[in-house]
């Protein structure tokens, strides 16, 4: 999983030469246990190499992924995003707690979704799960993982990036250093989404998942010019960091609302906004074409517009953007997006995806440059249907907070804004909202390792 966001280059080792001599390594870190399940923490304690490098960027997660049924009704059951929806957090140490990234899954996807181009999207979601078929490219909602629920098990394989300061730092860094990485998995509400029910509307029943042959891969190099190519046994990597915060709008919400947001941060870049219905109903939705209550998100990780017109961010004396983004502009927000991500692949999101709101009368006008197709649009216990399919969409917006930027990705040096708590986030809903809704705030900033081969510990400054 890549992503556009510019690093400058003076905080990072050199690239090490093509004519150096050396053995690649391919370390491989198997996860302590057999089996685990929601919950439950999966910790990786990577080898010490000495004389060598590693690319931190190339740490992946694979395994087994065995969901059990424990009903014979049918249901299909999809990943919530990809297979980082497995993980809510992951966590990087070294003798001591350096980084946690809450709400993994909303993190990766909008990460990957912001970052990608559409096909390199839907490369990643094939290369998550590989064995699987993908009969339809739903933008947040990953591969179809089981066709026909019933009781019993159904296995998959994944593979999957990770994310965070260390797994950011895009060059090599020193390889003996007692690195740990954290993972907790999901619970199946926020890994999971569920759609397609039986036709009789009854509940699908409840079913579980264990994660098995779990472990950490990367990738590295043994050298004797390791002193020649890192002279300096103290070595600073520059890097970006996440900080989450999730705030409720309530139904009926309509008008002015401004949330204070509470970050910290000495370079922020990046505001991203997701938004989703919570699920309000429990148990048999009989009649409204919900089978069973599974979901967190029915329509997933940053499904859909609250109706929204207008936002803005306020800290001190100024703002971003300067006049409000035109929210229901969907062609100026994917744009917006674009220059925010200092990319012009980016837009895995397509536009079709993006033009959902919360309620038909905003539904046909998102983009007044080009009306949507005529549809009823519903909402029943928390989840928006058109037709009677669950909709699988994906509302994101990047408030570009940086200060200077060259325009090309990783070429330039991006100098973000100091942030303390109280930042004013103004958010301009134009109808009322016909469900509660969730808004994740995702802050990106950049960050600055200190990785000491001396004392063999690892600082970070946010």
């Amino acid at each position: 999983m890549s992503n556009a966001f510019a690093r400058p280059s003076e905080f990072s080792s050199p690239e090490p030469s093509a004519h150096y001599p050396a053995n690649k390594l391919y370390p491989v870190v198997p996860a302590p246990l057999a089996s685990y399940g929601p919950g439950t923490t999966i910790l990786f304690r990577l080898p010490a190499y000495q004389n060598a490098f590693i690319d931190p960027s190339s740490f992946r997660v694979s395994g087994l992924l065995n969901i059990k049924g424990t009903a014979a009704k049918t249901a299909q059951i999809n990943i919530n995003s990809s297979a980082s929806s497995l993980f809510s957090k992951i966590q990087y140490s070294s003798g001591s707690q350096q980084e946690t990234v809450d709400q993994y899954p909303s993190t990766a996807h909008v990460i990957s979704t912001l970052g990608l181009a559409r096909y390199e999207r839907a490369a990643e979601i094939e290369a998550a799960l590989g064995d699987n078929s993908i009969a339809v490219q739903r933008p947040n909602l990953g591969a179809e993982m089981v066709a026909a629920l019933t009781a019993g098990t159904k296995t998959h394989s994944f593979s999957v990036k990770l994310l965070g300061s260390l797994a950011d730092i895009t060059k090599p860094i020193p390889a003996n250093f007692n690195y740990a990485i954290e993972l907790t998995l999901a619970s199946v509400a926020n890994a999971f989404v569920a759609s397609n029910f039986a036709v009789d509307n009854t509940p699908f029943g409840s079913f579980d998942y264990t994660l098995t042959e779990v472990r950490l891969s990367y990738v590295g190099s043994e050298t004797p010019m390791y002193r020649e190519l890192f002279p300096n046994p103290v070595g600073v990597y520059h890097s970006i960091a996440y900080q989450t915060y999730q705030h409720t709008i309530p139904k009926g919400a309509v008008g002015r609302i401004n949330v204070t947001l509470p970050f910290t941060a000495s370079s922020a870049t990046n505001l991203i906004l997701m938004f989703e219905a919570t699920n309000e109903g429990t148990g048999d939705h009989t009649g409204d074409g919900q089978g069973g209550a599974l979901e967190a998100c029915p329509a997933g990780i940053g499904s859909i517009s609250p109706n929204l017109t207008q936002v803005q961010m306020t800290y001190g004396s100024k703002s971003w953007p300067t006049n409000p983004l035109r929210a229901n502009f969907i062609s100026e927000v994917m744009e917006n997006n674009r220059i925010a991500m200092n990319s012009e692949v980016s837009g895995a999101a397509k536009r079709s995806a993006m033009s959902k709101c919360a309620s038909s009368a905003m539904s046909n006008a998102i983009d007044m440059t080009r009306a949507l197709p005529s549809a009823t649009y519903t909402l029943a216990n928390g989840a928006f249907t058109v037709l009677g399919t669950v909709l699988s969409n994906n509302f994101v917006i990047n408030l570009d907070l940086s200060k200077t930027h060259s325009g090309r990705a990783h070429e330039g040096v991006f100098s973000g804004i100091g942030l303390s708590s109280n930042q004013i986030l103004s958010l301009d809903i134009s109808t009322a909202t016909p469900a509660v809704f969730n808004m994740r705030a995702l802050l990106v900033s950049e960050t600055l390792i200190t990785l000491d081969e001396t004392t063999n510990t690892m600082s970070t400054a946010f």
